[in-house]
């Protein structure tokens, strides 16, 4: 899936950028997992039931220089995030009532690192709606949403939010300056591009 793809081209990303073999990630998802309540109907349900969970992005024994290179690293590293993501049970979404609800899970849960970096894939958008259309993002916000206040705390160190819009990739990266410069978050985008291409 192209959530996969992403997150490998990330994992290359963030092993050029700082040399980490292992990338631990907050994952995004919307939540709507019917396997999650065993006989739930969601058919009629209208919303988004956000889930965020932890993921690691496994790069131990991956040749970075040969997966950039389009080589057959890339493909032993896509292989690895897409059997890793594909074992979690019910896609991650069951990780906060693990991990807020359970008395036993609250402990060990809590007691980890939370991950550095977030991602949401948002998906696909076709922003060349027609009139009359029950609903369209604003074209001046587009799928990645509008305006952040910058006085608002940070939720990560880092947070990728992406999406096709138009057959267009798009990213926003999100970071507290106090953490970051704008070149380093650059930089960081410019090597996960390089890596997609």
């Amino acid at each position: 899936g192209v959530d996969d793809v992403l997150l490998a081209a990330l994992g290359m990303a963030v092993a050029r950028w700082r040399g980490r073999d292992r990338v631990p990630v907050a994952l995004e998802g919307h939540g709507r997992v019917p396997e999650l309540v065993a006989g739930a109907d969601l058919g009629r349900t209208v919303g988004w039931f956000t889930d965020l969970h932890p993921a690691a992005l496994d790069l131990r024994g991956i040749d970075v220089a040969d997966a950039f290179a389009a080589g057959p690293a890339a493909g032993t590293l896509l292989k690895r995030i897409k059997e890793h993501r594909r074992g979690l049970p019910a896609s991650g979404a069951g990780y906060g009532l693990l991990r807020h609800l359970d008395p036993a899970g609250r402990t060990a849960l809590g007691a980890l690192p939370e991950p550095e970096i977030a991602f949401n894939y948002l998906g696909r958008f076709d922003t060349g709606a027609a009139v009359g259309d029950d609903w369209t993002p604003a074209a001046e916000f587009g799928a990645l949403g509008g305006t952040v206040d910058r006085d608002a705390p940070a939720t990560w160190p880092i947070e990728v939010n992406a999406a096709t819009e138009a057959g267009v990739l798009r990213a926003s990266w999100a970071f507290p300056c106090g953490l970051f410069d704008r070149a380093e978050i650059a930089e960081l985008a410019g090597h996960w591009r390089d890596a997609l291409d």
